[in-house]
């Protein structure tokens, strides 16, 4: 792989997943596995929201990440990277996020600056966490309501750019 676009993090045996642009190729890269070839190229793009429904195809069924790189935000913007994330038929999220656990993860100032900067546009912060709070006083019994609530925040703190 010429070139390393995303990268996807979890504790265990499939870490990380990247995806990258060989020669004339968008191909995902599982540790341990064989390259899988996501799209052949003509040329190197100059972005790659064509190829979002081959990438999310080739990730669904995964757990949420416990960290997404972005080293290509030329290619792939936030907003881009937000949509895959979104796109993707994560598999057993109520057992990688929760209420309490956002919570605790938001304790601190660079956290909350780290999160509000990687938000939606449509998300204010203040109002997350005042809803978290809500769900962790009803003890979780509105979790799936609000597990839209959960995984913005939840791609908020684990998404960082490395150009």
């Amino acid at each position: 792989m010429k070139k390393e676009l995303l990268r996807f993090v979890w504790e265990g045996f499939a870490s990380p997943v990247t995806i990258g642009l060989g020669v004339n190729l968008l191909v995902l890269r599982e540790a341990g596995a064989d390259t899988t070839v996501i799209a052949r190229l003509r040329e190197r793009p100059s972005t790659l929201v064509p190829y979002l429904d081959g990438i999310a195809r080739q990730l669904d069924g995964s757990c949420l990440p416990l960290e997404v790189r972005n080293y290509a935000p030329e290619l792939l913007p936030v907003d881009v990277v937000r949509d895959l994330y979104e796109q993707v038929d994560w598999c057993g999220d109520e057992d990688v996020v929760s209420a309490s656990d956002l919570l605790d993860r938001l304790d601190g100032p660079a956290a909350r600056a780290h999160a509000r900067r990687w938000l939606p546009p449509r998300r204010s912060l203040r109002e997350a966490i005042a809803r978290l709070e809500v769900v962790c006083d009803d003890h979780g019994d509105h979790e799936v309501a609000d597990r839209r609530l959960l995984r913005d925040l939840h791609f908020a703190l684990t998404y960082e750019e490395r150009p």
